[in-house]
């Protein structure tokens, strides 16, 4: 099977996204292969009958004690992150997926990138991804942490 940055993807959006921002995404962390936008959304898609699956998305305040993967460029995550985060950057998520923590509570600065590492890691077969609605401050905030700074846990 080919390395995933080498298949073609295909977007679903929201009326009046920004299409260019994530062309520019996508390329920035190595993707290429852009098959184009799903005409129709989510409802064209189900209407041919493909299936659809979901990836649950969290607040801090509503997450247990779980593994957690920044996903985060490694300058970022030095900047401040989780303590006992595991870095792995989405740019090379792909390659290292099927050896990420099960369990694990994915999370970036917001959310975006996040969504598109769990989707990676289900593709590796992980099942029990959830996404991080934020990021590592709120998180940290929400479990009496501080934010930690430095590389340490830095797979990148």
């Amino acid at each position: 099977m080919a390395p995933a940055r080498h298949r073609p993807l295909v977007f679903v959006t929201a009326d009046g996204q920004d299409l260019s921002e994530i062309v520019w995404q996508a390329y920035k962390i190595g993707y290429e292969r852009l098959a184009g936008r799903l005409d129709g959304g989510l409802p064209a898609w189900t209407a041919a009958g493909h299936p659809l699956a979901s990836v649950v998305f969290v607040t801090a305040d509503r997450t247990d004690r779980c593994p957690y993967v920044d996903v985060r460029q490694e300058s970022e995550f030095a900047a401040g992150h989780v303590p006992g985060a595991v870095n792995i950057e989405l740019g090379g998520l792909a390659r290292v997926a099927a050896d990420a923590p099960e369990g694990a509570i994915v999370a970036c600065g917001h959310g975006e990138r996040a969504m598109t590492a769990a989707s990676l890691l289900e593709r590796a077969g992980h099942t029990d991804v959830a996404v991080l609605d934020g990021g590592p401050a709120e998180y940290a905030a929400a479990h009496g942490w501080q934010l930690v700074q430095g590389a340490e846990g830095s797979r990148s």
